[in-house]
């Protein structure tokens, strides 16, 4: 089967603007990780890859369309579309990103594995999730939603400090303020308002807890839990930004078994689901607090393939019409992150790509550097720590 695999930014969705590196070394991981469980089942990978991308680091096993400009995306979506059977989005919520990808996809004729229209507008939109959340009697935090403007004219005392502001549409963890006070809250209204005008935000009380997420495969008729996942996400103030910094899989069985009990909720009051689908919460003591629903591949998928193998991921392809297969046992723990900074010019491919663990390649563009990500396992959660650090240490010695 060919398979048209789109990962907005190495796909060209920036093409003509700089890349963000956090957002694009998450990009590529993602990008590598879904070709090589394809491939490891014999099926070929037709994607789109930004000009900018050396052809050196590419995938062995894809089939690409050069993009340099807007126009270009155009002719090779078109051109990609049709010499494939089956469409796989990744792309960010931000800005409708996502829902006007997968609407580009299918109005080539070709068929998405994704969420329908309609789900995936849900979806993207956090406070549409914490109304859908709120109707299933799931545990919500207080919050207040609006723009600026509107959010500034209620009750900023109704809910509790500290507490998050965020955009409605977002992901990667960005874009999330910590805010301690009312009155900090109000200041960070006011500069929002300034710098971006009514810009549809909420605010949400700061729970106590954990931040994890589940990992499922959804079909028409079934769903199958792929893995519960710890979140390394830090959160900004108006100093520091704020971002996904990484993560490991799979929780322990109690807490896995709480959280996939609220995901399976979920899923089952959101018919228009399909494919890969992960949902973030807050997992407390008493409490499982979900905040947002990923109607698309995440970066936990990169664990995933380590603790159960390529092929679990390759079963996206029964969610068409199902049945799932049988998903393999997962078998020890995995870590995965970001490398630090690297000189991209001064390492080898071949020999950053021959480290065990390595999942995708350093990028040299210019002006910046897309850093490789990497992925440790080990047989307790502490040996998948110690085997990260092990490739951190090997990736550094080749170009210090």
């Amino acid at each position: 089967m060919q398979v048209f695999l789109y990962e907005h930014i190495s796909s060209g969705g920036f093409v003509g603007r700089p890349w963000e590196p956090r957002f694009a070394s998450q990009g590529l991981a993602m990008f590598y990780t879904m070709v090589a469980a394809l491939a490891s089942e014999g099926h070929e990978v037709v994607s789109l890859v930004d000009a900018r991308i050396p052809e050196a680091v590419l995938p062995p096993q894809t089939t690409t369309h050069s993009v340099r400009s807007g126009e270009d995306w155009e002719a090779s979506m078109r051109i990609a579309c049709r010499d494939s059977d089956l469409g796989i989005v990744i792309a960010p919520e931000d800005e409708g990103i996502l829902l006007n990808i997968i609407e580009a996809v299918r109005s080539t004729g070709l068929g998405v594995i994704g969420p329908d229209l309609e789900t995936a507008e849900l979806c993207s939109d956090k406070s549409q999730c914490i109304e859908l959340f709120e109707d299933l009697s799931l545990s919500v935090s207080p919050y207040l939603v609006g723009t600026p403007e509107e959010i500034l004219g209620q009750e900023l005392e109704s809910i509790g400090y500290p507490s998050v502001a965020k955009p409605s549409m977002s992901s990667g963890g960005t874009h999330l303020h910590l805010v301690e006070s009312p009155e900090e809250l109000e200041s960070l209204m006011n500069t929002i308002e300034e710098e971006h005008g009514p810009k549809h935000l909420i605010v949400q009380e700061h729970a106590t807890g954990e931040d994890v997420s589940a990992s499922l495969l959804v079909s028409p008729d079934e769903c199958k839990l792929l893995s519960t996942n710890r979140q390394d996400i830090s959160l900004g103030d108006f100093i520091t930004e704020s971002g996904y910094l990484g993560g490991e899989c799979p929780l322990d069985k109690t807490d896995s078994d709480r959280v996939s009990e609220t995901a399976m909720k979920i899923i089952e009051a959101l018919p228009g689901l399909k494919g890969y689908v992960g949902i973030d919460f807050i997992l407390g003591e008493e409490r499982v607090i979900p905040l947002e629903i990923n109607a698309r591949l995440t970066v936990s998928a990169v664990g995933i393939a380590r603790t159960r193998g390529q092929t679990s991921l390759s079963a996206i392809l029964d969610c068409v019409d199902g049945p799932i297969r049988p998903i393999p046992e997962s078998i020890g723990y995995a870590a995965f992150a970001e490398s630090d900074p690297i000189h991209s010019e001064l390492t080898p491919f071949e020999d950053l790509m021959s480290i065990e663990g390595v999942v995708s390649p350093a990028v040299p563009l210019e002006g910046l550097s897309v850093s490789p990500y990497l992925c440790g396992w080990g047989k307790s959660r502490m040996e998948a720590r110690e085997d990260l650090r092990r490739i951190r240490r090997e990736v550094e010695k080749t170009w210090s």
